[in-house]
């Protein structure tokens, strides 16, 4: 019996030391640095500090909700980052449609405007009723000088 409560002491000290057993860094005769918790006879080896009994206490409860709040925070946050750029793209596309828009309206604007300026043919406008009426010399003169002002105040050149 006496034997049996031995092997069970022994058993139950090297389990102990295993446990609590260090971890060392060396490096060999070919400069590679090494990790283990036993070093060789032949090199000096550095004690890391680091039981490896703490690396179970590590992955206690309370780091893991830390984790997991973190991982939540993170996804958050670049869910709103997401939707930041998306409402930026749409931004940037109803203005790309609007400058495309004046550009039209600037270029339609000048051809009328180069049109008229250029002269050469009767120009008329329509009354009330909707029938045209053409317009004499002083009244066009007029009207170019309008579509150019017009052009001007619009497009900027």
């Amino acid at each position: 019996m006496l034997g049996l409560r031995t092997v069970c002491a022994f058993t139950l000290v090297a389990l102990c030391s295993v446990s609590s057993a260090q971890i060392y860094k060396w490096t060999d005769e070919n400069g590679r640095t090494h990790y283990g918790d036993m070093p060789p006879q032949s090199a000096q080896a550095e004690d890391m500090g680091i039981p490896q009994g703490s690396r179970a206490a590590k992955s206690s409860s309370s780091d893991a909700t830390s984790r997991f709040e973190s991982q939540q925070q993170y996804l958050k946050q670049q869910s709103q980052l997401r939707e930041e750029k998306a409402q930026q793209e749409q931004e940037l596309a109803a203005q790309k449609k609007a400058d495309d828009s004046k550009k039209e309206y600037c270029n339609n604007l000048r051809l009328h405007k180069e049109d008229v300026v250029a002269g050469g043919r009767r120009m008329y406008r329509s009354n009330a009723e909707g029938e045209r009426v053409y317009m004499n010399d002083d009244e066009i003169v007029q009207a170019q000088k309008d579509i150019v002002k017009r052009y001007q105040e619009e497009c900027g050149s």
